[in-house]
């Protein structure tokens, strides 16, 4: 249907056939309005496992692969308890969308598998593969994690989020000049599953360690140092006792505090390396 300006000030009179073509355009321009509002979340049908609405009140728009802060239910379970049971799969389970924290959201986070604009509903990745904005600063790292700001996540040594392609380089040698350039912000397929701890290492301070401080740790293995580097926090000294730096530590993820803690290598001496 072609239409065309008015002109002048007086009424405008159409044809019964031009009024017809009229609503039948704005019909379809209506069911194309909620053939979209439905793709955002309008629909709030039964959706796969793994999947589940959020809620989002901020400003912006959350792209396709950006994660998605989980916050609480919007409908209090312990109030509703019996609208729950009722409830087929997962069709009136909204999440309340939060800005990613890498602490808060450390295993709270959401893909979004849809763009989501301000003030809409859409569904999000909370468990399975799906596709994922990640910021990869290292080619060897399996996993990834919430990041400030969530305009991506982070790679890292463990986490909810496994990568599987492009698939990590588990020989990657960040001091081989040959080396080609970590990928940087790379838009990946992603599991999104049980939380992984990252693994125990072995290192030497790079500088004196403090009691209740924190220190830079290089990591090695099998004696060579791999060029990457790892914050450790210490647990177990007395007040005014130190490491020196250049120590041998054998580092261990603690999953409730979420940080490394150093301890001497010696205390470990089944898997530490020689010096």
């Amino acid at each position: 249907m072609q239409l065309r300006r008015a002109t002048g000030d007086g009424p405008i009179r159409l044809q019964p056939s031009t009024w017809h073509d009229l609503l039948a355009e704005l019909q379809r321009l209506r069911q194309g309005l909620d053939a979209i509002t439905a793709k955002l979340g309008g629909n709030r049908g039964p959706l796969p496992a793994g999947v589940v609405w959020v809620q989002h009140d901020s400003e912006g728009v959350i792209h396709l692969g950006k994660p998605v802060g989980i916050g609480a239910p919007i409908v209090s379970f312990e109030e509703n308890e019996d609208a729950y049971k009722s409830m087929p799969l997962n069709q009136g389970i909204i999440f309340s969308y939060e800005t990613p924290d890498a602490d808060t959201h450390y295993d709270r986070v959401a893909i979004a598998i849809e763009p989501i604009p301000s003030g809409a509903a859409g569904r999000c990745c909370l468990s399975g593969a799906c596709l994922a904005w990640v910021d990869i600063t290292d080619n060897s790292h399996e996993y990834a994690i919430a990041d400030d700001g969530g305009d991506h996540l982070q790679s890292a040594l463990g986490g909810t989020v496994q990568r599987l392609w492009p698939a990590p380089d588990p020989n990657y040698d960040p001091t081989d000049e040959e080396e080609d350039d970590p990928l940087g912000e790379t838009l990946c397929i992603v599991r999104i599953g049980n939380l992984v701890d990252p693994p125990d290492m072995y290192g030497v301070l790079d500088g004196a360690l403090l009691a209740g401080d924190s220190a830079t740790v290089s990591i090695h293995v099998d004696g060579e140092d791999t060029g990457r580097n790892q914050e450790a926090f210490d647990n177990v000294m007395a007040a005014g006792e130190q490491l020196p730096a250049e120590t041998l530590v054998h580092i261990r993820w603690n999953r409730a505090e979420r940080r490394y803690y150093a301890y001497l290598a010696s205390d470990c001496p089944e898997e530490a390396p020689e010096e």
